[in-house]
């Protein structure tokens, strides 16, 4: 970006495109809510400071209220000032700033006539190759399968015990095996429902992937994987010399 003497500062526009993916149509009845609902920001690439970006008036601006049916498309139009010039040169390398869009889905309210588009939120149309239900295929059954019995193995070892009434006298071993196989596990099912999901399972619009970067989390927190096969080891090798 070039500024001389006789043009110090430069008003650009910024286009961001949205689309509602709910199964209902959503309405945006205020320019308030519609701030509220894209965030547009620009960083500096250098030691210019980072300018403000303010929500565009007038034309060619959509005209509020505006409805989106499902899958609309609706484009939001920012003006951003640049009085500040971090790099004279262009082209690729050369670039002055960084335009990042976001948006905030609690903007349109959590609770609507549209329930089912508020499950994490507005959650898009499960993926289907050809319109049939893709439960029946018996490659997903037997994923779903697996992902049962880890489930089920893994509830035996947190909540067995307690539910038959049984004193929680275990080892060190038996807690360690038992959330190092309960962490494992977790993960390798978040793993098959992403596998299963496909690239959808990649998407925020899915619950899968919160939890498949939760159920990391879970091998990392309260002692890595590393550190419960170390402690289950060194008590087995000292209590059954081995």
């Amino acid at each position: 970006m070039t500024l001389t003497t006789k043009k110090p500062s430069l008003t650009k526009t910024i286009k961001v495109q949205i689309q509602n993916r709910g199964p209902g149509s959503e309405t945006i009845d205020t320019a308030a809510t519609l701030d509220n609902l894209v965030h547009v920001t620009v960083t500096s690439g250098g030691g210019c400071t980072a300018p403000a970006t303010l929500l565009h008036v007038g034309q060619p601006q959509k005209k509020l209220p505006v409805t989106l049916k499902k899958k609309g498309k609706l484009s939001v139009l920012f003006d951003v000032t640049l009085d500040c010039a971090n790099d004279a040169a262009k082209g690729v390398g050369h670039e002055d700033y960084e335009v990042r869009a976001r948006v905030n889905t609690n903007a349109l309210g959590e609770i609507d006539a549209h329930a089912a588009a508020d499950d994490c939120p507005r959650q898009v149309a499960p993926p289907c190759l050809d319109g049939t239900d893709e439960r029946r295929y018996q490659l997903i059954q037997r994923r779903l399968t697996r992902m049962y019995t880890a489930l089920s193995n893994c509830r035996q070892i947190v909540f067995g015990d307690v539910l038959a009434g049984k004193r929680l006298d275990v080892s060190v071993a038996d807690a360690s095996v038992g959330k190092l196989y309960v962490a494992e596990m977790a993960t390798y099912v978040c793993q098959e429902a992403i596998h299963v999901l496909a690239g959808y399972g990649y998407m925020q619009e899915y619950v899968v992937e919160r939890l498949f970067r939760d159920a990391k989390l879970i091998e990392l927190g309260g002692g890595t994987t590393e550190i419960q096969e170390l402690t289950a080891g060194r008590w087995l090798v000292e209590s059954y010399q081995i």
